[in-house]
């Protein structure tokens, strides 16, 4: 009899024992908190769970199971794991997911990864023209400018087309790129240069087009075969423009000293906008000295002012300032 209960003892502590060891499915008691990093930034996330046996883990972004790399990486340590992303791109922003599974259960739970834009990098855009060419009616013998302003990040690649053929490299004309600017400079114009000419724009992010016809007039004039060969020399600046300040209403003129050999075609420019020709903007040339006149300023007229002399051999920019102010 003592030795019955002996043994009834013994089974008590032992079945009490398996009784503690059955399992339990996993539970989150600490979630993954929302992330929000900058690009090239590092984001990580953290979760502590518990359960018996110990959960597998599995970690997801937008539906799909992170597979651990080097840019993805996972970490499990005992009720705890860790996911590390040590440099993010806009493309990992999403729902970060984390997974628990052991035999008992499945427990989930989300955090939000938000890739914040970079305010000191530029918003990639497609190209764009904001001035458009212009069409041109031009003597033989005279030069003809095609300008256009464009904005695209990053900064778009251009080439020229005549009546839908591309233009390439070629002594008569030149092209010329500063900032935002894109011109096509023909140092004389023929007859057969009629037609419509297009500037072709584009970047990773789209294409854009303008275009403008150019029409001649006059005849070309016969060229002496003897005429003796002029030596080229780039334009330089003799004497630069001036800063001016003046009150509203009163006239002002710009003036510098560009020598060149040949004589330079001159184009001015306001806030990086080709000026044309007007009443109220005249240009004027002679000797190497170049002008330009605004008849009565305003104060919108305030801004930077440039002239660019360009012949075959290159060109040369001259900067001045215009203040206008406002009668009292």
């Amino acid at each position: 009899m003592l030795i019955y209960v002996k043994l009834f003892r013994d089974l008590i502590p032992k079945e009490r024992k398996e009784d503690e060891q059955e399992g339990c499915a996993p539970v989150f008691d600490l979630m993954p908190e929302p992330c929000t990093v900058e690009e090239a930034d590092t984001a990580k996330f953290m979760v502590h769970f518990t359960g018996f046996p110990t959960a597998e883990i599995q970690w997801f972004r937008e539906g799909v199971e992170i597979q651990p790399s080097r840019d993805f990486q996972v970490t499990n340590l005992y009720q705890k794991s860790f996911l590390l992303i040590p440099e993010v791109f806009p493309e990992d922003a999403g729902m970060i997911t984390v997974r628990a599974i052991n035999p008992f259960g499945m427990a989930e739970c989300r955090g939000m990864l938000t890739v914040a834009e970079d305010a000191t990098k530029p918003k990639e855009t497609p190209p764009e023209f904001h001035v458009q060419m212009r069409d041109l009616s031009i003597n033989i013998g005279e030069p003809a400018t095609f300008d256009c302003q464009v904005s695209g990040y990053p900064r778009p690649d251009v080439y020229w087309c005549k009546d839908g053929k591309r233009l390439g490299d070629n002594p008569r004309w030149k092209y010329f790129y500063e900032e935002d600017h894109y011109t096509l400079l023909i140092y004389e114009i023929r007859p057969e240069d009629a037609g419509v000419f297009e500037c072709v724009v584009m970047n990773k992010n789209g294409k854009a087009t303008c275009s403008a016809r150019l029409s001649t007039s006059g005849q070309p004039e016969e060229k002496r075969s003897t005429a003796p060969m002029v030596s080229q020399a780039a334009p330089q600046l003799q004497e630069p423009m001036r800063d001016q300040h003046i009150n509203e209403g009163d006239s002002v003129t710009f003036q510098c000293k560009i020598l060149a050999s040949p004589d330079p075609i001159i184009t001015w420019y306001y806030n990086n906008q080709v000026i044309k020709p007007s009443k109220y903007f005249q240009m004027h040339s002679q000797n190497g000295i170049h002008q330009l006149t605004i008849a009565g300023a305003f104060p919108e007229d305030d801004g930077t002012y440039k002239c660019i002399a360009r012949n075959q051999a290159g060109e040369v920019t001259c900067i001045a300032h215009l203040k206008v102010s406002r009668k009292s």
